[in-house]
């Protein structure tokens, strides 16, 4: 057998021993147990069986995105099919058209709530030197505004 083919031979039985890794995992067997089956080590099990599971994920994010490409295509063609309708001032279609829009909006995640850094460059690196997330500086900072509010409420003043 040449090089060639004896490589493909084997990355043949790689891809068919993940997969079975995998199998057998989603049934519960240990690492090692995976390994005593398919005549691998457990290291390579393990790694066989995550191996496995980041393709599946890959897998499924592909076919996820091909999901949202094709419903946005029907959404433009929905738009399409009655925009002379809002142009002419037909209140219906108008709505249509807005729902439409809006759940093109929902499906590319334009609607999502975006994280504000709140921290400059040199705040930043303070933090991390301190090994202080931004969640925790908050919390701090909320635990210290209350004090302050708690004192003055108190103390009536500073």
């Amino acid at each position: 057998m040449s090089d060639g083919k004896l490589a493909e031979a084997k990355k043949i039985s790689t891809a068919e021993l993940r997969t079975q890794a995998l199998e057998l995992r989603r049934h519960g067997p240990s690492d090692r147990h995976i390994g005593l089956n398919l005549g691998i080590s457990h290291q390579t099990a393990a790694r066989y069986v995550i191996n496995a599971l980041e393709e599946d994920a890959k897998t499924e994010r592909l076919k996820t995105e091909e999901l949202r490409l094709l419903t946005v295509e029907r959404i433009n063609m929905a738009r399409v099919a009655i925009s002379q309708k809002v142009v002419k001032g037909d209140l219906q279609a108008l709505d249509r058209w807005l729902r439409l829009n809006e759940q093109e909006i929902k499906l590319l995640g334009l609607d999502a709530p975006q994280k504000i850094e709140f921290v400059d460059g040199e705040t930043a690196m303070l933090l991390e030197e301190l090994d202080i997330s931004q969640d925790e500086l908050v919390i701090q900072l909320k635990a210290m505004l209350r004090e302050k509010v708690h004192q003055s409420k108190k103390g009536g003043g500073k």
